[in-house]
């Protein structure tokens, strides 16, 4: 069980960085550094009154920590709620929409280098939360808690989250709200290109889900033969910080050769013609759109399937991509268990067909097509 006062727990660290997904936190119309955020969840199953309780952190600094915020008065967490502390001026509502938020004293910075502290100072409790590189200032917050606090006494031990990549993550947070695992949760817009969760790949002793595959399994490959898969990526996609770029494009069934409905990520190559197009491309077609935010998980996971080259394999029976490195490994959650089996990141070439990435960019005679076909299939399959 992660480290909890009275029940609460850090639950997520948003650090708004130019060009990745994130959330507009103090509602001000703005997508800036004032929206840095930290969320608290209560996994007891009793309310919870932190009215008075303070947060801490050492910005960046080894030598210094310092109070961020004071809760207001009156503030209490229902059972399974959730409390959003931002960097910006004014009350808000939390990202969940559970309960009021309240200002920061300063920067809230969410770093590497920084260590996190949720004290109580009526009892001298607190819990901490640090990045992988802030032992340091772990010493320091200890220190500065105990210096205030005749008997200031940390609950449980330090959670430790992943680095923050300015490359690619707008968030860190728990795996699943309440666990041990921290993750990075926010890719960067568009940088997912993967299948949906129970899409089924052809191998060659017949079609298995994208999540049960394995390095090592068979995969069919849309031309003939087979490929081995080397690793399957997974990537945890949070809806509120991904906004429109965690819509995943559906497919319905006899569109595109399915079979079935499929559901990839906007980015994702679909392989028609000798030409692969992204998703996104086809969203307005007949049986193509974009599943609307409200019909969308929180949190869901999507998963990409690599091979020993830029390939195509078979999903719900139409030819669809395999990974291709446009953005590295970092942004999926087992990114460490690539590392041990292979010890670096590997690079190599998109495949050769040309690559559609935009409606407009559609050839009007393969629009047409499409549109025709698409819904003749649609009939044939309903």
């Amino acid at each position: 069980m992660p480290a909890a006062l009275s029940g609460i727990v850090f639950n997520e660290l948003q650090v708004v960085v130019p060009g990745v997904g994130a959330i507009d936190a103090n509602n001000d119309g703005f997508l800036r550094r004032d929206d840095d955020a930290i969320e608290l969840h209560n996994l007891s199953s009793g309310t919870v009154d932190i009215s008075g309780w303070e947060l801490w952190d050492t910005q960046n600094n080894t030598s210094i920590a310092s109070k961020l915020a004071t809760i207001n008065p009156g503030v209490t967490m229902a059972p399974g709620g959730y409390f959003t502390i931002v960097e910006a001026s004014g009350d808000f509502n939390n990202l969940d929409n559970v309960g009021p938020g309240m200002q920061a004293d300063r920067s809230l910075l969410p770093s590497n280098d920084a260590t996190f502290a949720l004290f109580n100072p009526t009892s001298g409790d607190f819990i901490l939360l640090r990045g992988e590189t802030a032992a340091a200032s772990e010493t320091t917050m200890v220190a500065a808690l105990e210096a205030i606090h005749p008997s200031a006494t940390q609950v449980g031990t330090t959670e430790v989250f992943p680095l923050f990549s300015s490359g690619g993550f707008a968030s860190v947070l728990r795996e699943t709200d309440g666990s041990d695992t921290w993750v990075n949760g926010a890719a960067s817009l568009g940088a997912a290109n993967c299948f949906a969760e129970d899409t089924l790949i052809a191998t060659p002793d017949g079609e298995r889900r994208v999540q049960d595959l394995a390095a090592g399994d068979l995969v069919c490959r849309a031309g003939g033969g087979v490929a081995p898969v080397l690793w399957l990526g997974r990537q945890t996609i949070v809806t509120r910080f991904a906004g429109d770029a965690a819509r995943l494009v559906r497919i319905a069934a006899g569109v595109l050769d399915t079979h079935r409905e499929l559901r990839v990520t906007q980015e994702h190559g679909m392989l028609i013609d000798g030409v692969l197009v992204n998703a996104g491309a086809f969203v307005g077609l007949p049986g193509i759109d974009l599943v609307p935010l409200y019909q969308t998980p929180k949190r869901f996971a999507v998963y990409h399937v690599e091979t020993e080259a830029h390939d195509v394999i078979v999903a719900n029976g139409a030819a669809s991509e395999t990974f291709i490195d446009y953005t590295g490994r970092r942004a999926f959650d087992n990114f460490a268990e690539y590392l041990s089996l292979y010890g670096a990141e590997r690079i190599y070439p998109e495949m050769k067909p040309a690559r559609i990435t935009s409606a407009r960019l559609l050839p009007e005679a393969l629009r047409t097509r499409l549109g025709g076909a698409a819904q003749q299939d649609m009939r044939q399959s309903a």
